[in-house]
């Protein structure tokens, strides 16, 4: 008798803790479903309003395969917004800030899985509407095809050879020592004392179908000549091209990008593709036009820069200790001849004065990338140039583009525009 009561005990306390194990897996998931529950799932084509006090927040959830990119219409409202983007192992993917009415936002999806999509409201923001639409998803094998061999640098020669050869660490080899050199690669360039020959080059992994080189304005015009090359089995992608010892320039990559045909004119589509998939060269250390307030993820700030080893001294580019500096106001201009409205730069020299003997007037159009990206520092220069008499004290006019594409309509031969500049412009920035 106190054995059969000893089993039966066993087994009531066995089935209470299974019962307890079971209870707390389904409280477990419960908490779990309701986690999920809270992002609200993305179907293409449906619409999603919402309503923001900060400090709330909105999620937003969609299943991608590998490659696949994924399209969003963001509409403001007037709203100031981030948008964040966090992947399957919920790391941060993409970020984007909304100033204006809104635009269509792409990623693509590197691993498979569930995406994240946090909308949230500016900083300065308290509270706004939005409308979020996921317009379409875009399969890996629908934006690309393969790329044909044209270039081959001394270095990928010799991998190719060690490969051939069977040497095995051949490939881990390259890529340590890439790593430490930096990319592009610069070798000579056989029978040119004018030329080098560069290499681009990405390390791919299984998804890797191609890659572009976004080398502006030539990766249009003959962007056959800008694809990157397979080497064999391996993950190492290269394009070799003759640059001038005298250049220096920017670029980005941009991995699974669709074909541009140098017989026909890009598509808005196929270059949405590759704008989205464009990021900075991982190798290369050097960055232009990177705006701290971006909130970007680091490998989509920017342009990688190369400086060519021939490229000429820019003595008036850095500031210099003990030179006087002009002053920069900025201000929102609106026009009644082009019905819009942009920002406006004005430079004034060091010592100005509305009541000196008149100044020069210097008008420089798209004015980003002279005052705010500093790819050419425009205030620096003309302080140096002045402070070295190379040119007379003057005022400098940068001029903003408008939202959308005013600029390819402003700027060819447009006498409304001229009319703006010397009817409105001018005499509204009051430089005297």
């Amino acid at each position: 008798m106190i054995l059969l009561r000893n089993r039966s005990r066993f087994w009531e306390d066995t089935l209470r803790n299974k019962l307890s194990l079971l209870i707390l897996v389904l409280l477990l998931l419960v908490t779990c479903i309701g986690s999920w529950a809270a992002d609200t799932g993305l179907e293409v084509g449906k619409a999603h309003d919402g309503a923001l006090v900060a400090p709330k927040t909105d999620s937003y959830f969609l299943t991608l395969k590998a490659g696949d990119l994924a399209e969003t219409n963001v509409v403001t409202h007037g709203s100031k917004l981030i948008i964040t983007i966090y992947g399957p192992s919920g790391s941060k993917v993409r970020g984007f800030r909304f100033e204006g009415p809104g635009r269509k936002i792409q990623f693509i999806a590197d691993d498979p899985g569930g995406y994240r999509l946090e909308v949230a409201l500016d900083p300065s923001t308290k509270e706004g509407p939005y409308t979020l639409t996921l317009t379409r998803i875009v399969a890996l094998a629908d934006r690309i095809t393969p790329v044909s061999d044209q270039h081959e640098s001394p270095r990928i020669k010799a991998l190719r050879i060690a490969l051939d050869q069977g040497q095995a660490n051949a490939v881990e080899a390259f890529w340590q020592d890439v790593k430490g050199k930096g990319t592009p690669l610069t070798e000579p360039l056989e029978g040119s004392d004018k030329e080098m020959l560069v290499t681009f080059l990405w390390q791919g992994n299984a998804n890797t179908k191609n890659v572009r080189i976004m080398w502006f304005p030539f990766a249009l015009q003959e962007p056959d000549e800008y694809r990157l090359i397979r080497l064999g089995e391996t993950n190492v992608w290269y394009k070799s091209l003759p640059v001038d010892k005298r250049k220096r320039f920017m670029y980005q990559l941009a991995e699974n990008a669709p074909a541009l045909h140098t017989s026909q004119k890009p598509s808005d589509e196929a270059a949405m593709f590759t704008f989205v998939a464009a990021q900075v060269d991982p190798f290369n250390p050097k960055h232009w036009l990177v705006n701290p307030l971006n909130p970007d993820v680091p490998q989509h700030l920017g342009m990688s820069a190369v400086e060519m080893p021939g490229a000429p001294p820019q003595p008036w580019v850095a500031q210099r200790k003990g030179v006087p500096t002009g002053k920069v106001a900025k201000f929102q201009f609106k026009s009644a001849l082009l019905k819009n409205e942009r920002e406006v730069a004005v430079y004034t020299p060091p010592g100005y004065s509305k009541d000196s003997k008149p100044y020069a007037l210097f008008v420089l159009f798209d004015e980003k990338p002279y005052i705010d990206d500093k790819i050419v520092p425009t205030p620096t220069i003309l302080d140096n140039l002045i402070a070295e008499n190379r040119i007379p004290p003057l005022i400098a006019v940068l001029i903003d583009n408008p939202p959308g594409d005013a600029r390819s309509r402003e700027l060819p031969c447009n006498a409304t525009f001229a009319d703006f500049l010397n009817f409105e412009l001018v005499p509204g920035a009051a430089i005297g």
